[in-house]
């Protein structure tokens, strides 16, 4: 038996979008960290997707949140933006990734637990961070 082996190569007046559009599958370019938090310090779970939307733009991730203690998460955002729930202690950095940010820490102990990051705002790969205060 003959096996033969396919290698992609791009046309040269293919953009980045339809390459994309034809090779991307879903993976993390960029995974979040574990992490340790200090009262007035600040928390960036940085979280990246090789996939694009029709405009170019990041495909947003979607960003789930387990207490520390439980076992049960809770999804923090929908489409790319902050559920109501979460959205008095962070913010979504989406100028080119969607990175979950917390700037004031006030109560280390509240941010404690796992977040996991998910491709395709859910369907893709995953990828989880403990952090600890």
């Amino acid at each position: 038996m003959l096996y033969f082996r396919h290698t992609f190569v791009p046309r040269r007046d293919m953009d980045l979008f339809h390459l994309c559009r034809t090779v991307c599958d879903g993976a993390l370019t960029e995974k979040p960290e574990d992490a340790t938090v200090h009262p007035g310090g600040s928390l960036r779970l940085s979280c990246r997707s090789n996939v694009t939307s029709d405009t170019g733009a990041p495909t947003p991730v979607l960003w789930l949140f387990t207490e520390e203690g439980s076992s049960t998460s809770q999804e923090m955002t929908s489409g790319g933006g902050l559920k109501p729930s979460f959205a008095d202690s962070f913010t979504i950095d989406s100028s080119n990734k969607y990175d979950l940010v917390a700037t004031e820490t006030d109560d280390p102990a509240s941010y404690c637990g796992t977040y996991e990051c998910i491709d395709k705002n859910g369907a893709g790969e995953r990828a989880s961070a403990a952090v600890a205060s």
